[in-house]
């Protein structure tokens, strides 16, 4: 059950986050805030995603099987990419699928800090 097709949402109001998987959506987000219950998470078809504490780490996995939260998520994508100036979230005929591919050029690209690349001598 726990396969969330990416990628992978979290919405905290207005904010929507694209992430490439789980393991980077939960990398950015904040212990407390999810305690708070500030975050919404879902995966590319809209299925809801559970997100807990545990100790000083964030889990998330999919809350459901079917795809029961997909308007949900297609109105908070939809206003995301207006705001974001994408002509595409205008198109009525545009649905969640379209919605999700047009909000991949926002996806989160975590920074690659490993490994280290040595300079080249003499450069």
């Amino acid at each position: 059950m726990n396969n969330p097709k990416p990628p992978v949402f979290v919405i905290d109001g207005l904010d929507v986050g694209v992430f490439k998987s789980i393991e980077d959506a939960v990398l950015q987000l904040e212990p407390t805030d999810v305690n708070r219950g500030e975050y919404s998470a879902y995966d590319a078809e809209g299925r809801l995603m559970r997100l807990a504490v545990d100790g000083q780490k964030v889990t998330a996995q999919l809350a459901e099987t079917e795809t029961s939260h997909a308007d949900e998520l297609s109105v908070a994508l939809r206003e995301f990419l207006k705001a974001m100036g994408v002509m595409t979230a205008d198109d009525p005929e545009c649905d969640l699928k379209c919605l999700v591919e047009a909000s991949r050029k926002f996806m989160y690209a975590p920074p690659k800090l490993w490994p280290f690349r040595r300079r080249s001598e003499g450069a």
